[in-house]
């Protein structure tokens, strides 16, 4: 999925959405437009971007067509809706970043797969002694190790430049699926990273995210060859 900054990285981005796939309608009725939402954070209020006239619009609505779009936005992260000619709207699509891959997973959604990690501590360089001592947050913050800041920075974006690199182009429809392999991918590394006296054992729970991450980047790719084959065909 291509993505095009211009400019300085305050000013705003022109991103390219490819491949969204509008939700089946069963009631005949059309979908007849896309309404682009942006936020800074996917976990605050999303507001209109932009809005976007469907052409050529759904002969069947049933199996409505693959949509992409181009536009310009300041907006770290995006999503549409899609909306009918009465008004009506479908659940907003997956979310795409506009800052590296798309498919990056947020903060939260990492600290979901390495929850038991998130704890605050007195700052002692043994990982261990954090955990005895210190509270669990549910999330990385500026207290846990690694923080909030590290994982964000660092460890997000190397996951996803490692699953891009094996899986290559990612389109809107499977976005969430990347994101979430690329959340394993990225706790994968906490472990691997700030707890390494515990990745040996085959018990461990970096062996697990290990496993579970090289299995779930292989389910990734033949579903995106899958994709390819009867979108594309061919060529």
């Amino acid at each position: 999925m291509t993505i095009v900054i211009e400019g300085p990285a305050e000013a705003p981005h022109v991103i390219s959405l490819v491949d969204f796939q509008p939700p089946e309608r069963v009631d005949g009725k059309p979908w007849t437009a896309a309404r682009i939402e942006g936020t800074p954070t996917p976990e605050s209020g999303w507001a209109e971007v932009e809005t976007v006239e469907l052409d050529p619009v759904d002969e069947d609505p049933s199996d409505p067509a693959l949509r992409s779009f181009t536009l310009s936005s300041a907006e770290d992260w995006l999503r549409i809706v899609f909306l009918d000619e009465d008004g009506a709207e479908s659940s907003p699509s997956a979310i795409a970043a506009t800052s590296g891959p798309q498919f990056r997973p947020t903060l939260s959604q990492v600290s979901a797969v390495l929850r038991a990690r998130t704890y605050t501590g007195s700052g002692d360089d043994d990982p261990m002694s954090v955990l005895a001592g210190g509270e669990l947050a549910g999330e990385f913050n500026t207290e846990t190790r690694p923080t909030a800041e590290q994982v964000e920075d660092d460890l997000i974006p190397q996951a996803c430049v490692d699953l891009a690199r094996a899986v290559g182009k990612v389109p809107g429809v499977l976005l969430d699926d990347a994101r979430r392999v690329a959340a394993l991918g990225a706790a994968k590394e906490i472990e691997r990273s700030y707890i390494p006296e515990q990745t040996d054992p085959d018990t461990s729970i970096y062996q697990t995210l290990r496993l579970t991450y090289e299995e779930k980047s292989e389910d990734l790719r033949r579903h995106l060859q899958w994709w390819a084959l009867t979108q594309h065909g061919s060529n």
